[in-house]
């Protein structure tokens, strides 16, 4: 078998004023083509790497050479630093070194500086080589000799990285006792066949071109670590979730849109990486894995997350820094072992309250999310420890107002309960008598009879209401409008107890608006006025809900409390000055 070939020898230069801060930025470049993948050596701590390494790479079969740059990390997946695409056709090829702006990725809004130095050594080569014999040779040789320096030196870990392998080496096979192989940056298409190696417990395939997991997978029921980062995978299908001896798992980098459920079933996983994939969403399983404790979800499409991904409570570190999340689950604060987190570039406007349990974080990055809470953002630019301060006391302040909230609207229900208890009780004979006729009717004849009764008492407590407003607007004397506020007052537990009986959502006005120029009276004026406003909201609810299907229950209900609202008015209404009125 023959193909023809055309090279191009490149060297890598250097790179300069990369994003970063230069303490905590590894740089490693990658250079693919439509055949292979190759790349640099990692330079460490530094946003001006120097590299000048050299690199035969074949365009025959597509004349495009795609560059990346990442950060190396070595817990989480490495974080993309730029790219840059060039077309071979247009490129001098007369040595000469020519730097080359880095770009983000298409769709994806990333932080990126800087450029990279190039040179491209003249002429191409065309030539008929034979794969089967010279090709073969060459990569069989390469096998034999990193195969026997791991026998010499009695190691189970074999390195095959770099070998331009398609298949798994028959070599390789002449011992089946390998404990960790490392066969990245070859060629590999699909998921290679490791069923013979039993005793496997770590696996590396990174930057090949696998683009699919095929069902022999299912065999390596013993493997522990598994690295797919920087292929082309597509999807991870539910024949992963055989895997479940797995501890850690990176598949960063690949062209993953989809995730199978099964992936949750792996609950022995400690550290998981998914990061520059295309994900929209994450399935719920997820928060199956309960032992996790790295997951980096960075560079994804993530517009939402489950409130089942905050049942990874063993979380450490968790990296969800550039995405499209807007909110985050509200019980998020569960997570309470976490000690890095990353939220940056996100459409995040808060925090979630819950995350008040989150005391350990010693790393909280939100960076570049329009957060509205100003106090937070504050606290934030100070310090980790400041912020981790600030969404304690926070959430102390809610569940605090949440238990007053609470024992209010049992007060109020307890003083209605009360309240109708006392009006029966103290029932005079003849009201008895009047009542008494309503027992003879249908179900259906007492609701229509009650509903009459109500409307009419509504109607009654909304004219009266009026001229409570009136005397408010004319009079000027504050002993007479502290008489109306009170009675106004007064008319609040009433209005609660219609609003917690009614199920309709019964909006508040508006406070009232001051400009500062009022004077004592125009101010208590206007805070008396937006009250009342508020009791003639609720009347306009229960007149809407006496003409639903409401129950007879609520409808006494009801007639009591518009009938004590009625008796409080016409109380008032006796002591305001005749020509306010």
């Amino acid at each position: 078998k023959t193909m023809a070939t055309s090279y191009v020898k490149i060297t890598v230069l250097k790179a300069r004023d990369l994003v970063g801060v230069p303490e905590d930025t590894d740089p490693v470049v990658v250079l693919s083509t439509a055949t292979a993948r190759f790349r640099t050596k990692v330079e460490n701590m530094t946003n001006n790497p120097t590299f000048d390494e050299n690199f035969d790479l074949d365009f025959s079969e597509s004349k495009k050479l795609l560059i990346t740059i990442w950060d190396k990390e070595f817990v989480t997946a490495d974080r993309f630093l730029g790219q840059c695409i060039l077309d071979m056709n247009n490129v001098k090829l007369d040595g000469s070194p020519t730097w080359f702006d880095l770009a983000p990725r298409r769709g994806k809004q990333e932080e990126v500086s800087g450029a990279i130095y190039l040179a491209f050594i003249p002429g191409t080569r065309t030539e008929i080589v034979d794969v089967s014999k010279k090709e073969s040779h060459k990569i069989k040789s390469i096998v034999r000799d990193r195969i026997q320096n791991s026998n010499q030196i009695g190691s189970l870990d074999v390195d095959l990285t770099g070998c331009d392998l398609q298949e798994v080496p028959v070599l390789l096979k002449e011992r089946l006792d390998w404990e960790s192989i490392d066969m990245g940056f070859n060629r590999f298409h699909i998921f290679p066949d490791m069923s013979d190696f039993s005793a496997l417990r770590s696996l590396w395939l990174s930057g090949n071109q696998i683009n699919i997991i095929g069902s022999s997978i299912s065999n390596l029921v013993g493997l522990q670590q598994l690295f797919l980062n920087g292929n082309n995978i597509r999807e991870v299908p539910d024949i992963v979730g055989c895997l479940m001896s797995l501890e850690k798992l990176d598949l960063s980098n690949n062209n993953i849109g989809y995730i199978s459920p099964a992936l949750g079933n792996l609950t022995k996983l400690e550290e998981l990486s998914l990061g520059g994939n295309p994900l929209r969403t994450i399935p719920p399983e997820l928060g199956n894995l309960v032992f996790l404790e790295t997951l980096d979800l960075n560079g994804c499409e993530l517009e939402e997350i489950p409130k089942e991904f905050s049942d990874m409570i063993r979380l450490l570190e968790l990296n969800l820094g550039f995405n499209s999340l807007r909110v985050l689950p509200n019980n998020f604060g569960q997570m309470t072992r976490l000690c890095n987190l990353n939220l940056s570039d996100n459409k995040l406007t808060d925090l979630p309250q819950s995350m008040g349990h989150c005391s350990h974080l010693e790393s909280c990055m939100i960076e570049r999310n329009p957060i509205k809470d100003k106090e937070l953002l504050r606290k934030y630019e100070i310090g980790t420890d400041h912020l981790v301060d600030y969404l304690q006391k926070r959430l102390f302040a809610f569940e605090r107002e949440q238990k007053k909230r609470k024992r209010a609207i049992a007060r109020r229900r307890a003083a209605a309960a009360k309240l109708k208890k006392q009006n029966l009780n103290e029932a005079e004979p003849e009201e008895q008598i009047r009542v008494d006729p309503l027992a003879n009717l249908s179900v259906e004849e007492r609701v229509t009879k009650l509903r009459n009764i109500t409307r009419t008492l509504s109607r009654e407590v909304k004219q009266k209401i009026i001229l409570i407003k009136r005397a408010l607007m004319r009079s000027q004397d504050m002993e007479h409008l502290i008489n109306i506020a009170q009675v106004v007052r007064s008319l609040i537990p009433y209005s609660e107890n219609a609003r917690d009986n009614i199920s309709f959502v019964i909006e508040k006005p508006q406070p009232p608006k001051f400009t500062g120029n009022e004077t004592p009276t125009k101010m208590f004026k206007k805070t008396t006025a937006v009250a009342i406003r508020e009791f003639e909201m609720v009347l306009d609810a229960i007149g809407q809900y006496i003409v639903t299907q409401c129950p007879l229950r609520n409808l006494i209900l009801i007639a009591d409390i518009l009938k004590n609202c009625f008796g409080l008015i016409e109380g008032a209404i006796a002591t305001i000055p005749k020509e306010l009125l």
